[in-house]
C-alpha cells in the first residue's frame, strides 16, 4: 500500500484506501523475470525493470499493444464513497486535488460501496 495514502482525509462517507494503475497497472512478464534473476539478484524492482527496457531500447509493459515505458505508468487515488450525493463527492473531491497533485497521483478514482448498488 502507498504510505501517501494516510495523508488523506476520512470521513463518514470517503476514506483513500490504495492505489491504481493509469492507464492501467504495469504488467510484469517472464522477460522482466529472467533479466532480475541474472541481473539483480533476482529483485524484481523499479531499477531492474528500467534496465531491461534500456537494454532492449522499447518499452516492457506486457499488456497487449501498450506503448507506455515504465515510468509513464502512473498511479491514482482510489476513494472508498459511501454516497451517491454528487455535491459531497464533488465537495471531497475538491478538497483533495492539491495533495493529490503535490503527492505526484494521476488524479483519483471512485469505487462505490457495495452497499450503495
Amino acid at each position: 500500500m502507498n504510505e501517501k495514502i494516510k495523508n488523506y482525509p476520512k470521513t463518514e462517507f470517503f476514506e483513500a484506501i490504495d492505489t491504481i494503475g493509469v492507464p492501467h497497472p504495469f504488467c510484469i512478464t517472464p522477460k522482466h523475470v529472467a533479466h532480475a534473476s541474472d541481473n539483480y539478484s533476482g529483485m524484481l524492482g523499479d531499477a531492474a525493470i528500467q534496465s531491461l527496457e534500456t537494454k532492449l531500447g522499447r518499452p516492457t509493459c506486457g499488456v497487449q499493444d501498450c506503448n507506455l515505458t515504465y515510468d509513464q505508468h502512473e498511479q491514482a487515488l482510489l476513494v472508498k464513497c459511501k454516497t451517491k450525493d454528487e455535491a459531497l463527492t464533488k465537495a471531497y473531491l475538491e478538497s483533495i486535488v492539491e495533495q493529490c497533485q503535490k503527492d505526484g497521483f494521476a488524479g483519483f478514482t471512485l469505487m462505490l460501496d457495495k452497499s450503495l448498488e
